[in-house]
């Protein structure tokens, strides 16, 4: 399954003004539809756990953000952050572990405007964060950079 939405893109994002979730509202709604989604399909059984399916973490293209369920996942051998952790949700959810999607970022400088990164990882009900894009090959540490200001949540 794969759905597509267009979703208004401000200029200026004012984070401050828009509460916690801000702007991400709607993303925050997918990827919670894309864990119910995937957690259905894997309670019906014939999918392999995430961590032992020989998917990988690939960046998508940028401007790009599909959201796609696991099954297409493991169709291409491949998700970004925003396939990965709601896969690894709905796993977790099928074993009983009422975990969710946390979506951290951050602004970064380019050269002509600065961009927002943003990141989607799994939040434990304790609080702990796994990051299914870094444990299956992404570079760098998001989350390991929570405590240092540079990265707010939504």
């Amino acid at each position: 399954m794969q759905i597509n939405v267009r979703i208004p893109r401000p200029d200026y994002v004012d984070l401050a003004s828009q509460g916690r979730r801000g702007p991400f509202a709607p993303i925050v709604i997918l990827l919670e539809a894309m864990a119910q989604v995937d957690e259905w399909m894997i309670r019906q059984g014939g999918y392999p756990p995430l961590y032992r399916s020989g998917v990988r973490y690939k960046q998508e293209p940028p401007g790009v953000e599909e959201f796609v369920s696991y099954d297409v996942v493991l169709q291409r051998g491949w998700g970004d952050c925003g396939h990965l952790a709601p896969a690894r949700v709905g796993e977790l959810r099928a074993m009983g572990i009422p975990a969710k999607c946390c979506i951290i970022w951050r602004w970064v400088d380019t050269p002509s405007h600065p961009i927002m990164l943003v990141h989607v990882g799994v939040e434990y009900p304790d609080g702990h964060i796994e990051d299914p894009s870094n444990l299956l090959g992404m570079r760098g540490d998001p989350f390991g950079t929570r405590g240092n200001g540079l990265w707010g949540e939504a």
